[in-house]
């Protein structure tokens, strides 16, 4: 699992006499949070510019010995890391800006619930003691006529800044699978009202990136509280936290559309949402189903992409 670092809690404003025990409490979170299946806690590549307190920037802090240890400095070297945002197929949408409070703030924007629906790290400071945040997001989308427009959107993040923030969110660590053959082997019990082809399983069997893992994991949810909701009725985008929707037209007619499952019938399966990293996409149908199934036919790249 992943997560991001919010930047905002890195402001200049925390206080040079304060700055041991900030530091000590993120390095307590690591801690936990290593040994909770989180693998990184992503930084935008913009870190050099981090200040913590005014002229004193995050990189420098941990170069002085008098505040940071050498194992300290290895386990923030080994958790935070910077990477670029994730940039989706051009025919998707895509983020272009979140902010909080009227601040930009992309390290919430990408770990909140409409766009990853992971969680932010962030220093422990006053300003930063809550759980929840609300987030403001504009994302660039195509609407009904093929044209790109700014969709404003409010979400929220779920926030950890000191040891008892990992206990709050403890139910969002418990289930997460730790590598395609677990997520495999509790199928049922992660997914009850989902049936996969053994094409869909074998793939999620043999997914071994543990971003993807995570991503797969959370489209299936979502799928699955969809299922919950059909009531025998079709598939409706309104059914779904993140955006599903049918494929156009023309790719709609490709024959991978069609996926045999295990009781024998073929089903179309145009419905699909996506997930990163890549162009990731889960394809799913309610054809035969009983009200409350959806049938996932496959999950990995784009289809009909070679």
């Amino acid at each position: 699992m992943f997560a991001y670092f919010n930047e905002l809690s890195a402001n200049g404003c925390i206080h040079e006499a304060s700055l041991p025990t900030v530091i000590q409490t993120l390095v307590e979170c690591l801690k936990i949070l290593s040994k909770k299946q989180v693998s990184g806690i992503n930084l935008d590549k913009k870190i050099g510019q981090y200040q913590l307190t005014v002229n004193r920037w995050f990189l420098d802090i941990l170069d002085d010995k008098s505040i940071v240890d050498d194992d300290m400095k290895t386990l923030i070297l080994d958790m935070m890391t910077t990477l670029e945002r994730p940039m989706d197929d051009l025919e998707n949408e895509d983020f272009i800006q979140a902010s909080c409070n009227g601040d930009d703030c992309i390290g919430m924007g990408l770990a909140s619930e409409e766009i990853s629906n992971t969680f932010s790290v962030s220093l422990s400071s006053t300003q930063w003691n809550e759980t929840n945040y609300q987030i403001a997001l504009i994302k660039l989308s195509t609407n009904e006529y093929g044209e790109l427009i700014e969709q404003e959107i409010k979400s929220s993040c779920k926030n950890v800044s000191v040891p008892a923030h990992i206990d709050y969110w403890e139910s969002l660590f418990y289930l997460m699978p730790a590598s395609g053959k677990e997520m495999y082997l509790r199928l049922s019990e992660l997914f009850p009202h989902l049936i996969f082809s053994s094409k869909a399983k074998n793939q999620i069997r043999r997914c071994h990136d543990r971003s993807a893992i995570e991503q797969i994991y959370m489209k299936l949810q979502d799928v699955n509280e969809a299922a919950k909701k059909l009531n025998g009725g079709d598939i409706r985008k309104e059914l779904f936290h993140y955006k599903a929707s049918q494929e156009h037209e023309q790719r709609s007619q490709l024959p991978k559309m069609d996926v045999l499952f295990d009781d024998g019938i073929t089903r179309h399966c145009e419905w699909h949402l996506r997930f990163t990293p890549g162009c990731g996409r889960i394809h799913f149908s309610t054809d035969g189903g009983n009200g409350q199934t959806i049938y996932v036919g496959h999950i990995g790249g784009k289809l009909g992409i070679h």
